[in-house]
């Protein structure tokens, strides 16, 4: 083969990319853990270094790249002179070592010349480095540069089995490794025979259709042309279905062609969390463990974007500073674990968990605010879970100033419209001083999609089965309005409720049908017009011109040739919950009697989502309900209003139940006003603080009884 010859050349660079990509995101990580290694164990770390990186620098003297080879030598010198001394060297030494490994990954894919110059560079401050190391003057430079227009052959790799060559392709393809898919010979011959086997189902589709024209020659005589339709029916019937069975496995086929093994998906993070940490001057122990099989790649790349996206939020935004974490009790080094793992059911779960300050409720609200996101009020009335998932919203972010890394507000949107894509979620957890934890459930191959399609006045939405947990006519009494919110009773639930319809930019509609849908931790109804069916969509996307749709994630086309658009479900779910949505009435709360004896109850709750079902069983029973959100604001309305009984929670922001009791039984004109306690809180400890504040009575969450509740109401009233 002559060196000259473009196309040969471009082939050989384009392994050779691959083969560089391959090298250092295994080398990175070894220089992660070399860096906190020692005696046997750093030996071992850079023994596998020195011979990834002498590979390396072979294959760049192959390909004419003399600045890759001048810096893959330096690297050599840097580490054996660690491995010689039975030491490693300054934090500030293993920055230079991560530039390098970032330079020769850039360099691979374009050996632009200001890539090149800073290679040199690079390996001229690392041959300093490892001179004064040594304490020598620095060695002359040994690596000698091919002359024009020769080629030597490619080093052999230290351990065979470590060297897998792509398939020959252009530089241009090789540009994104994801692009490539290696596949077995049995899997070729696989879906060959399924292609093969349409071949008959097509003459057979083709004779059919014929047959169908000759029909029309027979228009005169109706019996006949009846009982020949009537053949062609059963015979296109058994067609249909062979097709239907060849379609299957065709798709199944496809489908196993594009799964690759998911143990890449965090090799890049150790060295992300490791110059991420040195940026910010944090201290982070990162672990890593990642149980997973074989997914789909399109979910490769998802998780790889996903992760880092996450690990560098978490760092950013999570874990403090070392003076903050002793302040706190804590230890200077920060926590920081990532999971990958897969169950059963076909799902893949990342999980990325720090022990850092929690996240900042407080903040994310200003910020939502201040984007008009969401109101004062409405974010007043969110519970903690719904304030938390703020973080999600694209441009809310609780820094105050921008860095090469956060500050817009992006990066969890990324994450989660990512997920949203191939039909998956993205749930936060978070407590205050303690850390957060993210999870992102995504299935473990794309295909299919089963859904509902649903009518809401004229259009057609189709919503994923996979968050749906029923599906229900709307009866006379199931519809009821608390606190200005519409609410639905299903299964002795109290759900809040919203017209799917008047969400997307129609009208409310006649709200027939309640589907209950979860999405983001939360759940809630979702009122439509009516059910259309339920089908298997292959969604596409909805192309660069339409943008990011807010409640979409794409399109597909059912058999009458129309068009469907794909919900977004949690995207819905969380907006339909009050974030955006008027929440407006469409159907009036049923009348009821107003006697002498009506009573006037005060309802103090935090959480929106309690606050409605106490609400609702409270008022489905005689009373008349005012609300408050919390110790303070019940205080507020116990000075500007009468009231028979009291029924709050025990955990609150800003005053909590104990002390709501306690200035209850401490004011003359509220001294003898029932008090029920209803809390989650189980300790016997704890039902004696609140007895003893003075409360009147004690209702575990647990175990709640709506029953056993207005029993006690009576009983004290």
């Amino acid at each position: 083969m002559d060196w000259n010859d473009p196309d040969f050349r471009r082939r050989l660079r384009a392994t050779f990319e691959a083969e560089a990509r391959e090298h250092l995101r295994a080398i990175v990580p070894d220089v992660v853990l070399a860096e906190s290694a020692a005696g046997a164990a750093l030996a071992e770390v850079l023994g596998r270094v020195l011979k990834r990186l002498h590979t390396l620098k072979g294959a760049a003297r192959a390909v004419e790249l003399p600045e890759a080879e001048q810096l893959c030598h330096a690297l050599e010198g840097l580490c054996a002179g660690w491995q010689r001394q039975h030491q490693v060297g300054t934090a500030e030494q293993f920055d230079l070592v991560h530039q390098a490994c970032a330079t020769l990954e850039q360099l691979a894919h374009d050996p632009a010349p200001q890539f090149a110059v800073q290679a040199l560079d690079l390996a001229r401050r690392i041959d300093h480095t490892a001179s004064a190391n040594a304490g020598a003057a620095p060695p002359p430079r040994s690596v000698p540069l091919p002359p024009a227009g020769t080629v030597s052959e490619p080093a052999k790799p230290a351990r065979e089995e470590e060297y897998d060559p792509l398939p020959t392709r252009s530089l241009a393809e090789a540009a994104e490794q994801s692009e490539a898919v290696r596949v077995k010979a049995h899997d070729l011959d696989l879906l060959r025979g399924q292609v093969d086997a349409l071949l008959p189902l097509e003459l057979a589709l083709a004779h059919q259709l014929g047959e169908l024209r000759e029909l029309e020659a027979l228009a005169g005589d109706p019996d006949q042309v009846a009982a020949r339709a009537r053949q062609l029916a059963g015979a296109l019937h058994g067609a249909h279905t062979r097709l239907s069975a060849v379609r299957t496995r065709l798709g199944e086929a496809v489908l196993d062609l594009a799964m690759v093994s998911a143990r890449t998906a965090l090799d890049n993070l150790p060295g992300a969390v490791r110059n991420q940490a040195r940026m910010r001057g944090k201290r982070v122990a990162f672990n890593m463990r990642n149980d997973a099989g074989r997914i789909d790649r399109r979910i490769l790349d998802v998780l790889r974007e996903a992760a880092l996206h996450l690990v560098t939020n978490a760092i950013d935004h999570g874990i403090e500073q070392p003076a903050a974490r002793r302040a706190a009790g804590k230890a200077e080094e920060g926590s920081l674990e990532v999971t990958v793992s897969a169950d059963d059911a076909g799902w893949v779960t990342l999980s990325v968990a720090d022990d850092g300050a929690g996240m900042d409720t407080a903040a994310l609200g200003s910020a939502a605010v201040r984007l008009g996101v969401t109101s004062a009020e409405q974010f007043a009335s969110l519970d903690q879970h719904q304030r938390l998932h703020l973080a999600l919203e694209a441009g809310v972010s609780t820094m105050s100033a921008v860095t090469s890394s956060s500050g817009r507000g992006v990066g969890l949107a990324i994450v989660a419209e990512r997920a949203r894509e191939v039909g998956g979620e993205l749930r936060l957890h978070s407590a205050p001083g303690q850390g957060s934890r993210f999870e992102l459930n995504v299935p473990v191959r794309v295909a299919a999609v089963r859904a509902l399609l649903v009518r809401c006045a004229d259009a057609v939405y189709a919503i994923p089965l996979a968050g749906l947990d029923g599906v229900a006519r709307i009866g006379p009494d199931a519809l009821a309005t608390v606190e200005g919110r519409l609410t639905y009773a299903w299964k002795e639930q109290v759900l809040a409720a919203f017209p799917l319809g008047q969400l997307l930019g129609g009208g409310p509609g006649e709200a027939r049908v309640a589907i209950v849908a979860r999405a983001s931790g939360l759940t809630c109804a979702i009122l439509a017009d009516d059910i259309e069916g339920e089908l298997p969509l292959v969604p596409r996307g909805l192309g660069k011109l339409l943008g990011r749709p807010r409640y979409y994630t794409g399109a597909a086309p059912l058999p009458d040739g129309r068009l469907v658009p794909l919900l977004a479900l949690d995207q819905v779910v969380a907006d339909g919950m009050g974030r955006h949505a008027t929440g407006a009435v469409i159907q009036a709360e049923a009348e009821r009697p107003l006697g002498e004896a009506r009573r006037r109850m005060l309802v103090v709750e935090d959480s929106v989502t309690s606050r409605l079902l106490l609400k609702h069983i409270m008022e489905t029973a005689g009373y008349d309900v005012v609300t408050a959100v919390d110790g303070l604001d019940a205080q507020s309305q116990l000075r500007h209003g009468r009231f028979d009984a009291v029924v709050t929670d025990v955990e609150m922001p800003r005053v909590d139940g104990i002390a709501l009791t306690r200035s209850i039984r401490a004011n003359p004109e509220t001294a003898e006003l029932p008090v029920v306690l209803v809390t989650s809180l189980q300790a016997p400890e704890e039902r004696e603080r609140g007895l003893e504040a003075g409360a009147d009575a004690y209702v575990v969450k647990g175990a709640f009884d709506q029953d056993s509740l207005l029993a006690t109401l009576a009983r004290l009233m």
